[in-house]
């Protein structure tokens, strides 16, 4: 009922959700999320997974998602990456090869991910700075103000950010063969 004097239908708020005029309610984007980052089933997968449920969701709709996902958890993911790098003073690093897709090559290029790993505190952090780069430039600005013991394999950008922020490289089992 409309407030006395006016005319009209009072119409309730919207109710939040994950991605601005967008049909996901936040259990369906998590399970999405979940299968692909968690159980690996790539999107194709998922798209055949809920056909077989009698949902047609495509699967250009349920990659359209990530980006806007990817944005609204960003502020979690600068605290976890804050955490990482500033509250222990033994870190674990390694830069992962990844195949990225160019569009204007037609081809999937190498690139990197980071992996932070700060093991006392149970936390890692997968970081993929400067498009992918693994150059000591990329290394310094990720990890050129860590203090403390950093384990790493034999990268020569490593020891070099260890001289200049003062930190102990510490090499790995692995690599000492």
């Amino acid at each position: 009922v409309p407030p006395k004097g006016q005319l009209g239908i009072i119409v309730a708020p919207a109710p939040v959700v994950p991605i601005p005029k967008g049909l996901p309610g936040f259990s369906l984007i998590a399970e999405v999320m979940l299968d692909k980052f968690l159980y690996y089933l790539p999107y194709y997968r998922q798209h055949q997974k809920y056909l077989h449920l009698g949902i047609d969701l495509p699967k250009t709709t349920i990659e359209g998602w990530f980006k806007p996902v990817a944005e609204m958890l960003k502020p979690l993911y600068e605290v976890l990456q804050t955490a990482v790098l500033t509250e222990t003073d033994y870190l674990q690093s390694d830069g992962t090869t990844i195949p990225v897709v160019n569009k204007e090559k037609h081809k999937a290029l190498k690139e990197y991910i980071w992996t932070l790993r700060a093991p006392l505190l149970k936390l890692i952090c997968y970081t993929y700075p400067n498009e992918g780069s693994r150059s000591g430039k990329t290394g310094k600005e990720l990890l050129g103000n860590f203090k403390g013991y950093l384990q790493t394999d034999d990268y020569s950008v490593y020891e070099s950010i260890c001289k200049e922020a003062l930190a102990c490289h510490v090499g790995c089992w692995a690599h000492s063969r």
